[in-house]
């Protein structure tokens, strides 16, 4: 999953503090120093792409009894254009201190550190340059600018240079607390951590929202759990709690994932006046460690809903203070909210927005329990002063609701007006080893599921990437929450949840809705159409991902045209659009969406799989060509039939075990359009774990081997062993998922102890079966 651009995404420069000095040089810095001239500076040049982190570390001179406390430290930095960016520096043991930064401009940049101690010169006055290219790699959040902001309508989210971000976000609120880097009890990962992030990538997920608990001493930590403080007074770092939250937060930035950074100095209950100082110091510690990678601000939770729940009214007044205070230290114009129930609390109340220049976008969280319809999103879509998302909705199987709750809750969230959607899955919201940890995460909401039975759970794994192909296919970010749009007849009505929602853009030439599962059947009529123009018309499954058209009509001279029953009575998306009749303007080709059928039909994520592009509309590409690893594996010559769509399709054989990045290029006369980057995670390439038996009951020397793969990748080779020499070896036909199964019969073995195993391979690899053994006693 790490991005390999063309130089080092992380540059370092290693101990500019004190520089040995020859005697005559400290002279003659010393009648400087007298004159106030003497500054240390000349670190080596750093060289760094646009948007990656480059990191500065420092060398006290100086002793601190706490350094945490003691002193500050931080660098300004100086752009091309001339504007500053200030960061603070953190401490990072023993003497050393390090300033981490992200430049947002070619060219070359200047910086020069300063502390609270102006003395220690290896601290204050350190000096250097930072040569910044453009960024050469795949990923859109370093392409495009990760520090995400609001549309210049307040309707939606940009990324820094202002293209459109569909965001669809997993909740994993313990991956410093909890996944495990280094171990995984799963053999398809060898890390907890890493398997559940390229999962989230392949499954299409770019935001992951995520907490570092930094208000949690030391005294509230649960057995087994990691913590970020030694003592409950905030004043001694579990620094090794830090570093393996640096090797992770590097992990998602390479993966292309941006982090919806919760509380950096606040956690949901610690709203205590008292430790204001506290907050402030490990909020701007926050900022400094993990601020210059792909991070948004989520600056607390349930701030209102805690303070209505205790009574604590100065909850919001002591949570403003610090969220105010990291948005004057922040150099970074980025997203910031509170994660609230702003669509109505368990209690019934509407909150109030904030006022501060912090508060950005409303992070809204709905609860999780029975479905709602598209109305509640709608109705805070219309007062909202900025974009919404929906955050917390139906985690999958949380308090043992059905699977299709979550679905459900994502698509009516886009019919209100949510500029995205995060969910997330009980037993990895927050992370459980397995199905019987005692966490209480895991044993509080309904059956208890482990980390990895949930990654496989189908709306979060395969079906939410489904929604987002559909939304960034179209302009989504046009389409806006319209009540009238359709008009039903028979449909379910009110608060029903089961409702149907809809959306359109301004002259409804593109018109969405979603029809949630139903008992009874209903019809409808697009309506406010153009009369006489045509318009296509299709469903699209939210389970498959397929699309099934239906014959394009006329508009009637009421401007309305019908919607059919849907073919089933399961959740169905509506899709009509007008049909430009006319060929579509000269110019470049539309931009292609890449997909891929690995693990959809057999439910393996095998070694062969078929890569999709579509082109839902828009000007044809004459040419087509598609990368795998940035290297090109396919090429077609299309045929021109704008502004009709175009689909093409590659079948991938062979993969090994890991992950497989694609885009594709559609080209014309006029120009080249690219795909976003598509990543294929192939974890079952190799054979399936064979299981060996045998039949010797009576222990003689003549029996039976045999080998049964029940389910699996297939191998095209057995080969079985005893006591470590080769016996057999036999040519298998490959059938996956379904059954192999081989016999090699043993005959004339005296008596004695014979060890067994066998190895099933393919092109992937090998895999072997456990030893078995057989005893002969006659």
């Amino acid at each position: 999953m790490m991005d390999n651009g063309k130089i080092a995404r992380l540059a370092f420069v290693r101990d500019v503090g004190r520089k040995a000095i020859v005697a005559g040089a400290l002279i003659a810095l010393a009648l400087l120093a007298l004159l106030g001239f003497a500054k240390e500076s000349g670190a080596s040049p750093l060289a760094v792409e646009e948007w990656n982190l480059v990191e500065i570390t420092l060398t006290a001179e100086d002793a601190y009894l706490n350094p945490y406390k003691d002193v500050d430290v931080e660098a300004t930095f100086t752009a091309p254009d001339m504007t500053t960016m200030t960061m603070p520096g953190f401490w990072d043991g023993d003497s050393t201190w390090k300033i981490r930064f992200a430049p947002n401009q070619v060219g070359e940049w200047t910086y020069e550190t300063s502390s609270t101690n102006p003395g220690d010169t290896g601290l204050d006055g350190q000096t250097g340059t930072i040569d910044v290219t453009a960024y050469t790699g795949t990923l859109d959040s370093y392409e495009h600018g990760w520090a995400l902001q609001p549309s210049g309508n307040d309707r939606y989210i940009t990324y820094t240079d202002g293209t459109p971000f569909y965001w669809l976000g997993y909740t994993r609120w313990g991956i410093f607390k909890g996944e495990r880097y280094d171990d995984s009890n799963d053999s398809r990962f060898d890390s907890q951590f890493k398997g559940i992030t390229d999962r989230n990538v392949a499954s299409g997920y770019n935001v992951v929202q995520t907490s570092p608990f930094a208000q949690i001493p030391a005294g509230w930590c649960f057995a087994g759990e990691a913590c970020p403080w030694l003592d409950d007074t905030f004043t001694t770092m579990n620094l090794d709690y830090w570093r393996d939250g640096d090797r992770k937060m590097e992990y998602l930035a390479q993966s292309g994932l941006i982090v919806s950074f919760n509380n950096p100095g606040f956690s949901t209950g610690f709203y205590d006046a008292a430790e204001l100082d506290n907050y402030k110091r490990i909020t701007r510690y926050i900022l400094a460690r993990y601020g210059a990678y792909p991070v948004n601000w989520l600056s607390g939770t349930e701030v209102l809903w805690t303070g209505e729940y205790t009574g604590n009214v100065a909850a919001k007044t002591i949570f403003e203070q610090v969220v105010d205070y990291l948005h004057q230290l922040d150099p970074y114009d980025r997203l910031n909210s509170n994660m609230d129930f702003w669509t109505g609390s368990p209690y019934g109340t509407t909150y109030g927005f904030f006022t501060g220049d912090w508060f950005n976008y409303v992070n809204n969280e709905i609860g999780h329990g029975a479905p709602v319809n598209a109305d509640p999103w709608a109705n805070l879509y219309a007062r909202s002063p900025g974009p919404i998302v929906e955050t917390e909705a139906n985690f999958e199987k949380i308090g043992d609701n059905p699977d299709w709750y979550t679905r459900h809750a994502a698509w009516q969230s886009q019919m209100g007006g949510s500029a995205g959607f995060a969910t997330s899955a009980q037993g990895i919201w927050y992370p459980c080893w397995t199905n019987t940890d005692t966490h209480p995460n895991c044993i509080y909401s309904g059956t208890e599921y482990a980390w990895n039975e949930a990654i496989d759970f189908v709306v979060t794994d395969k079906q939410l990437a489904f929604m987002k192909q559909f939304m960034t296919a179209l302009d989504w970010h046009t389409l806006e929450p319209d009540s009238n749009a359709i008009v039903w007849t028979g449909a379910p009505t009110g608060t029903d949840a089961y409702k149907p929602g809809h959306k359109s853009n301004a002259d409804r030439s593109v018109v969405v809705a979603y029809l949630p599962r139903r008992t009874t059947a209903y019809t409808g009529a697009v309506q406010q159409l153009i009369p006489g123009e045509t318009y296509s018309r299709q469903w699209f499954d939210p389970q498959s991902g397929v699309y099934a058209n239906l014959s394009d009509m006329q508009a009637d001279i009421a401007g309305t045209v019908p919607v059919p029953e849907p073919p089933t009575s399961d959740d169905w998306v509506l899709l009509v659009r007008k049909v430009v009749s006319e060929a579509a303007p000269a110019g470049a080709p539309g931009t292609p969406a890449l997909s891929d059928d690995n693990g959809r039909d057999t439910g393996i994520r095998g070694g062969n799989y078929t890569v999709m592009a579509n082109m839902w509309w828009g000007n044809n590409g004459t040419v087509y060509k598609l990368y795998e690893n940035d290297v090109l594996i396919d090429t077609r010559i299309l045929a021109d039939r704008s502004p009709q769509a175009q689909s093409i399709a590659t079948k991938i054989q062979g993969r090994t075990d890991g992950s497989y990045r694609y885009y594709a290029e559609l080209t014309n006369a006029s120009g080249t359009a690219r795909s976003p980057v598509h990543t294929v995670v192939v974890t079952q390439a190799k054979p399936g774990e064979p299981m060996l038996s045998h039949n010797n009951w009576d222990g003689d020397g003549s029996f039976e081997l045999s080998m049964n793969l029940w389910w699996g990748t297939n191998g095209e080779t057995y080969r079985l062993y005893e006591n470590g020499v080769l016996v057999d070896t036999q040519t298998l036909t490959a059938r996956t998922p379904g059954a192999q199964s081989a016999v090699t019969a043993i005959a004339g073995r005296s008596p004695g102890v014979y060890e067994y195993r066998c190895e099933l391979g393919n092109g992937a690899g090998t895999t072997a079966s456990r030893t078995i053994v057989v005893s002969v006693t006659r």
